[in-house]
């Protein structure tokens, strides 16, 4: 709780402070009322967080209790004097257009509205700075997020290409296999034709010879006896 507060003090400060630095460039006049009131709320709101934080505080937290004071004060001894610089100007304005002709008047006015026609381009110009700003920041990070996704693909790529070398290496192999049996298995089947022939030659040439080959002739067959 004591870091939300601190937190909150902190751009409560920021933002009086900008309301006091506005208080001290514009002029008299009724903006300044408008910024002036707006600074001494932005102060008082800063001055409520510093006793919530003297309220949450502890012992540890004393120290930074008391920077915050500090803070506090010199930001309202900065309101005062911006306060009282206003005023010295707005008198100064007064007895100015009071001894000032008509010519020197209007000129006086319209160095006013370009001094807050520049403050009002320059505020402009800060807010898109700050857009700028952020969204450079977002496009940093979408780029790093493109490039650490990318570089995961590069590895998944180069793992993919190193299993497809494999792939194709177990391929070339099992190629070599088939091939090396195809030739056994031709070689085999050449093997059993040769002795099929060769044991159709040997059964050809056992029957000739058991049946038709004989190596003596017959006898004629001998007469019959004369009576």
């Amino acid at each position: 709780m004591f870091a939300s507060y601190e937190s909150e003090f902190t751009r409560a400060c920021i933002e009086a402070n900008a309301q006091v630095d506005t208080l001290e460039q514009l002029l008299p006049g009724s903006e300044r009322d408008t910024v002036r009131r707006q600074a001494e709320s932005a102060v008082e709101a800063a001055a409520d967080v510093v006793a919530q934080l003297e309220m949450e505080a502890g012992p540890a937290e004393k120290p930074r209790v008391r920077e915050c004071k500090a803070s506090l004060a010199q930001l309202r001894s900065k309101l005062s004097a911006a306060r009282s610089s206003n005023r010295v100007a707005e008198l100064q304005r007064e007895e100015l257009l009071r001894r000032s002709e008509e010519p020197q008047r209007m000129e006086a006015e319209q160095q006013h509205a370009r001094l807050l026609e520049t403050t009002s381009r320059l505020q402009r110009g800060t807010e898109k700075l700050r857009h700028a700003c952020q969204v450079a920041i977002e496009t940093e990070a979408v780029g790093a997020s493109i490039l650490t996704d990318l570089d995961q693909q590069r590895m998944t790529l180069e793992q993919t290409r190193e299993r497809l070398r494999n792939a194709n290496r177990g391929l070339a192999k099992s190629k070599k296999l088939l091939q090396t049996m195809t030739k056994r298995a031709w070689a085999n089947k050449a093997l059993m034709v040769g002795i099929i022939f060769f044991l159709m030659l040997m059964i050809l040439a056992i029957i000739y010879l058991k049946w038709i080959w004989s190596p003596h002739p017959r006898s004629a067959p001998s007469p019959p006896p004369n009576l």
